[in-house]
């Protein structure tokens, strides 16, 4: 599966998050992930080399780039009970997202070095393929995980445009495959918020006017980045 779509970014605090989302609620409808709870537990691990190559290059800007992560989503008891390969590319302002649903077992294979077990199973799939190169040429490892909760909505008269509020977002270093949430540190302020509007070409009025009533700035927002530096202290 792919998409191709624009995304930008804000922080804002509890407060004007909320009031955003209630000015705005009789336009979006909640994604079917969060229909019954209203908000449901993203946790992703991401891929680095020893360089931290991948880190770099969102640090440097560089207008090409990828991530490659596993992402996980829990039920409301917070059991695990669906996996995803993904592949996050971004080229300039357009991001496409590559995703391959795998099974819990075969996450945990390829977070255990075992990728090499799934290779007959997958070699169909773009997705998973490209993952494989990207492992064994830039000798790829597990670094951290981040984990948030997310409230997600799409627009009503057109489902290709997204809106998240993502809230509590912690980090640790990737340690095995328990996919626990311990021993996590803050990335960002428990009264913050970070907002993501997904969208292919235009965004709607109604949307950007609403987002222009509350001055909120675009902002540049990485949550493996600052996992990152919060876990290796590299702002200090």
């Amino acid at each position: 599966m792919e998409l191709i779509r624009k995304e930008i970014k804000f922080k804002t605090d509890y407060k004007v998050s909320n009031n955003l989302k209630n000015n705005i609620s009789n336009i979006l409808n909640y994604d079917d992930n969060n229909k019954i709870n209203k908000t449901y537990r993203v946790y992703s691990i991401y891929f680095d080399d020893e360089n931290l190559t991948y880190y770099k290059e969102k640090i440097e800007g560089l207008n090409i780039r990828v991530k490659p992560r596993l992402r996980f989503y829990f039920d409301k008891n917070l059991n695990p009970i669906k996996s995803f390969l993904e592949l996050k590319k971004r080229r300039n302002f357009f991001v496409k997202k590559e995703k391959l649903e795998i099974s819990l077992e075969d996450a945990k294979i390829i977070l255990s070095g075992g990728i090499n077990k799934l290779f007959l199973k997958y070699e169909n799939s773009k997705c998973f393929m490209e993952f494989y190169k990207l492992i064994k040429l830039r000798y790829l490892k597990p670094k951290v995980t981040i984990f948030y909760d997310r409230s997600a909505f799409f627009f009503k008269f057109n489902k290709d445009v997204r809106i998240t509020f993502d809230k509590d977002i912690f980090a640790s270093f990737y340690k095995n495959t328990d996919l626990k949430f311990n021993s996590s540190t803050r990335v960002i302020g428990a009264n913050l918020n970070i907002i993501e509007i997904k969208y292919n070409y235009s965004l709607p009025e109604i949307i950007s006017n609403n987002f222009k009533f509350y001055n909120l700035e675009q902002c540049t927002f990485s949550k493996y980045c600052m996992g990152l530096n919060e876990c290796y202290n590299f702002n200090n």
